[in-house]
């Protein structure tokens, strides 16, 4: 069997990273973010397929099931294995994440609601999609076209203390960048603004530690909808949650002025670089 080229690869050891993130990611959240976290891999993921499926590229019932009893599988390595082989067998990065992992979550929320599926079991799958998400967002990203001057400066919802995110949208309108300011929206409101948007990249901002679930909800949801979009967390919740952030599959973080100009700097000049 030949060796498959880039195109066909999946990265297994870049899973298991992501894996792992996952669930050490848990032991810092309460049980209803765990659920929140949970639901929002499966209802936004099985929700876009309809939006973004071409009607060629869908997938049989036994393959969904099939990949679905390995995202459930008590092997933790299962998913991961059917994934790489479904990649080497020369399906697109775009249908594995639309048609396979897509039907994947619709069947094990299905799974779910039918009470064949229990809260761990779910909580298990999602997570396994999350890691497979994190695993092909390069490939996801490749050729997508963004406008490379511009940025999304978000408070993370719930959040009362927006000067220091409203500041740095100033700050760096005029350093030149084309600035979207999104303050005080819903978790919903955000999304809906950002999931098909065009960013180069979307700065999360919060000041409280207790921000930290709706902030891990909102990197998740993010990655689901929009998974080629850079997101880079400041405000003082860095100084609380510098650990466990990274675990949620943010690109970065900053803490002042100079580092949050590094950061978009490094976060944004791959893609400005090969245009």
């Amino acid at each position: 069997m030949p060796v498959p080229d880039d195109s066909e690869h999946f990265d297994l050891a870049a899973y298991e990273r992501a894996s792992n993130d996952f669930v050490v990611l848990q032991d810092h959240l309460p049980r209803d973010a765990i659920v929140n976290l949970a639901s929002e891999v499966v209802t936004r993921l099985s929700r876009d397929m309809d939006k973004k499926l071409r009607p060629d590229s869908r997938p049989n019932d036994a393959e969904i099931e099939q990949l679905c009893d390995a995202l459930l599988s008590p092997e933790p390595e299962a998913a991961a294995e059917r994934v790489a082989s479904l990649r080497a067998r020369g399906v697109a990065v775009a249908d594995l994440y639309q048609a396979y992992l897509g039907g994947a979550a619709r069947c094990l929320g299905a799974r779910w609601e039918a009470n064949t599926a229990s809260f761990t079991d779910v909580t298990i799958g999602a997570s396994r999609i999350y890691a497979i998400l994190r695993t092909l967002r390069d490939d996801l990203a490749h050729g997508t076209i963004r406008h490379m001057r511009s940025l999304a400066f978000a408070s993370v919802p719930g959040e009362q203390h927006t000067l220091g995110v409203s500041m740095a949208a100033d700050l760096f309108r005029g350093d030149g960048w084309d600035v979207e300011l999104l303050v005080g929206l819903s978790h919903e409101g955000l999304l809906e603004r950002l999931e098909s948007a065009d960013f180069a990249l979307t700065g999360l901002s919060a000041s409280r530690g207790t921000s930290f679930s709706s902030l891990a909800r909102l990197i998740v949801s993010l990655r689901v909808c929009n998974p080629s979009m850079s997101i880079l967390i400041s405000g003082t919740i860095v100084e609380d949650a510098r650990d466990i952030i990274p675990l949620t599959g943010a690109d970065g973080m900053c803490w002042d002025l100079d580092s949050a100009r590094r950061e978009v700097d490094r976060l944004t000049a791959p893609r400005i670089g090969a245009l």
